[in-house]
């Protein structure tokens, strides 16, 4: 599993239907899902990137859009370490460096997206926007009730998450 934490891998089921890339990135966990996957999603706004996640894979589909609560265009803040991009307004640049530019992008929930088949795996590194993409994801979560891999930035957030998550019966692990 190149790229992908390996500690991870236990939490990650072994197949299903769909599995979503939220905040996909370079694809490398795109890739790597779509071995255990017949349908990845790579939901990515950054532009320069989504070409390269369209040759990644046969079965990985490029969702150019970011994740959000709610439907709206919201600027995506680019850092000196180009692998991360973030919309939060009040994030830091943790550990990405200096901001070195910005783009806008059409942000939906992941509920409006046309994704096909039953979610069986969500992985959401959204750069501390983890609480609006999960906000968004909410009938998705409820409906297909997937497995969750979530990189959470704050304090503040994770105790947002767990609540949420505990309102939904969903048991959680820290890792």
């Amino acid at each position: 599993m190149p790229g992908v934490e390996s500690f991870l891998d236990r939490y990650i089921p072994d197949g299903g239907d769909t599995a979503l890339d939220v905040g996909a990135n370079r694809g490398v966990w795109s890739r790597y899902l779509a071995e255990r996957f017949p349908t990845v999603y790579a939901v990515e706004p950054n532009p320069a990137l989504q070409d390269a996640l369209r040759t990644l894979h046969p079965h990985v589909q490029v969702i150019p859009n970011g994740a959000w609560s709610c439907a709206q265009r919201r600027t995506f803040t680019e850092y000196a370490h180009d692998a991360n991009t973030s919309a939060a307004d009040d994030w830091a640049g943790i550990m990405a460096g200096a901001p070195a530019g910005s783009f806008e992008a059409l942000c939906v929930p992941i509920d409006d997206m046309l994704i096909e088949g039953r979610v069986d795996f969500i992985k959401i590194d959204v750069e501390a926007a983890e609480v609006e993409a999960v906000r968004g994801a909410e009938a998705t979560i409820l409906i297909d009730r997937p497995h969750l891999i979530i990189e959470v930035h704050t304090a503040a957030a994770g105790r947002e998450l767990a609540d949420l998550f505990a309102f939904w019966s969903y048991t959680l692990t820290m890792v």
